[in-house]
């Protein structure tokens, strides 16, 4: 039920990008990113999540205009490969559409959940919405 006495979808985005990882919290507060990553370039690197260390792709979607958010997704390699039409159609999206999709769940079942937002920190890594860190990373090819 949608109130009548506010914008609704404004108070569903501010509470989205209020949750998450306390680190993603303190971190997507800043007006800036501490360094970027090209969107639309994959880049290999390692996740550590639980004092678990894997090896992953991701490629970085769009960046917030306005502070230290992006959108990337995990597992690019593969999915890059599987879905490339769906992805460029992610490319196309500002981080705002792209936030609201995402609230919406409105983004495709199979890659809907690998389409994270982050937040870059000062050791040159990326923390996840729900506390993946990402690190390590070293570009692999152009798209």
């Amino acid at each position: 039920m949608k109130c009548p006495n506010c914008n609704q979808k404004q108070f569903e985005i501010a509470l989205y990008i209020s949750e998450g990882n306390h680190n993603f919290q303190n971190l997507a507060e800043l007006n800036q990113p501490y360094f970027y990553l090209n969107c639309g370039e994959i880049y290999s690197c390692t996740v550590e999540h639980n004092q678990r260390i894997e090896n992953t792709t991701i490629v970085p979607i769009v960046y917030a205009t306005d502070s230290n958010k992006m959108f990337f997704m995990f597992d690019a390699e593969k999915i890059l490969k599987q879905m490339p039409k769906m992805i460029n159609k992610l490319f196309s999206k500002t981080f705002l559409e792209l936030l609201i999709l995402k609230i919406n769940f409105d983004l495709d079942d199979e890659i809907g959940y690998l389409v994270v937002p982050g937040a870059s920190e000062k050791d040159n890594s990326i923390i996840e919405y729900n506390g993946y860190v990402f690190k390590k990373f070293s570009k692999i090819n152009n798209r």
